[in-house]
């Protein structure tokens, strides 16, 4: 699918062009999230009509929900939206689908009644809030070839295996319908073999859809009546963009910073600034969410207290606030930037 919708990206001018705060040095092809998309649509509706019920009510009602946000993330890869607009569109996805579906967040966990939300508005607001953060969170970690898809894939995979566990043939069939897809894109858009550069990128569509059915699982899979995981396990499958993004707005709020404009100082970012090659980046970063996820999976698998694993997690996103603090500091002041010409830029919510 990614293949065959190249040529139609330079037809409909679907191309990111080098300049401004982007890294790459030649014109590419955004629609690896379209392609993404598509692939899970054609996978469901080939199911439907050939009367395989295991892609029947929750693959459908999520790909319906993201519809128009897919449309509306189309529109601004191919010429920028104002960030209301962006937000307008990701929360009437997410109304969407807590409407049809009743995917509510209102269980923080079961060792405490005060992590329970009893209030229906509440819990909206704050299903809202986690479903347009993980898509945020994942358009901010698109920033290096293979690093989004890598970092949904390993969230995906992981999810997957949780659901498996729990004997869930419909989510675990969508799961792995969507590492598939996923995979297929991250042919074209990792550097491997003599290839340096990549083929297509996610764009917009790709970074947030892979962003909401992340969030959506999380919570499903998390709440009840499903309960496949707790709601600590979700933290840790989601770590490394959700580390990351909670740093870039603490830190640019504590330096009175705007969070919602485009910025060299990502993680990503930060790591090829102290001379790392764009491989180790992507390598480094993929073995410490796996390495997070799977911290995550063995707890649930073993039993181990949710508190503990709440409290683990804290622990872990402090050292890696620590660590992270210290990497950009060290860029700065011992390493010459390697991602453009132009010294880093100050800013949020996009990439």
């Amino acid at each position: 699918m990614t293949r065959m919708l190249i040529p139609v990206a330079h037809h409909m001018e679907l191309i990111d062009y080098p300049g401004k705060h982007r890294t790459h040095a030649r014109p590419t092809p955004l629609v690896g999230g379209i392609s993404i998309y598509l692939t899970l649509v054609f996978t469901v509706t080939y199911a439907a009509l050939d009367g395989i019920q295991v892609f029947s009510e929750y693959p459908t009602i999520l790909l319906f929900s993201v519809l128009f946000l897919v449309l509306i993330s189309g529109i601004d890869d191919r010429r920028e939206l104002k960030v209301s607009t962006r937000f307008l569109a990701q929360a009437f996805s997410g109304i969407l689908l807590v409407i049809i579906s009743g995917t509510l967040l209102n269980n923080f966990g079961n060792w405490s009644a005060l992590l329970v939300i009893h209030s229906l508005w509440l819990g909206i607001c704050i299903t809202l809030v986690a479903l347009i953060g993980s898509m945020n969170a994942m358009n901010m970690i698109d920033g290096v070839d293979g690093l989004a898809g890598g970092i949904g894939l390993i969230s995906l995979v992981l999810l997957s295996v949780v659901a498996w566990r729990a004997n869930l043939a419909v989510d675990f069939s969508m799961l792995i319908a969507c590492c598939g897809a996923v995979c297929g894109f991250l042919v074209y858009n990792m550097q491997w073999g003599k290839r340096q550069y990549a083929s297509v990128f996610l764009g917009d569509v790709g970074s947030v859809f892979l962003g909401f059915i992340i969030g959506a699982y999380l919570i499903r899979l998390s709440q009840a009546p499903v309960n496949a995981m707790l709601p600590a396990t979700a933290l840790w499958l989601f770590a490394v963009p959700l580390m990351d993004t909670i740093c870039i707005i603490l830190l640019r709020l504590f330096r009175k910073q705007s969070p919602v404009k485009a910025s060299h100082d990502h993680l990503h970012h930060i790591l090829k600034q102290t001379g790392m090659s764009t491989n180790s980046v992507v390598l480094s970063i993929l073995t410490l969410h796996l390495a997070f996820g799977l911290t995550g999976c063995i707890g649930l698998f073993y039993a181990i207290p949710e508190q503990t694993m709440f409290l683990m997690f804290l622990l872990s996103f402090a050292v890696f606030l620590v660590v992270r603090q210290y990497l950009y500091n060290y860029s700065q002041t011992h390493c010459r930037t390697e991602i453009g010409a132009n010294p880093p830029i100050k800013g949020g919510l996009t990439k």
